[in-house]
């Protein structure tokens, strides 16, 4: 067993690690690739755009601006609008 401790910067082209964390802020200057499952203990950020090429699970509210379906939207319960919005048919007008 190899047991590596740093507390200052690493700066690397390629690096592959079993458990990789951040007692502080860290930043990825390029792409981060997660192979299994990614747990989280606070808020995620995403200044650009992000894409999830699986299911998006949650727990509590997910809201936007505009979300976009590019297939069919389930709910469980009521589909409500707020204000004086209602349902409009982009077909039909």
């Amino acid at each position: 067993m190899i047991l590596f401790l740093y507390s200052g910067e690493i700066t690397a082209e390629t690096t592959t690690t079993g458990i990789l964390k951040a007692n502080t802020a860290a930043t990825v200057g390029t792409t981060l690739n997660v192979g299994g499952v990614t747990t989280l203990g606070s808020d995620l950020n995403v200044a650009g755009n992000g894409q999830v090429n699986g299911n998006l699970n949650s727990n509590n509210t997910v809201s936007g601006t505009t979300v976009t379906s590019r297939g069919e939207t389930y709910t469980q319960n009521w589909f409500r609008t707020l204000g004086d919005g209602g349902i409009y048919f982009q077909k039909y007008g």
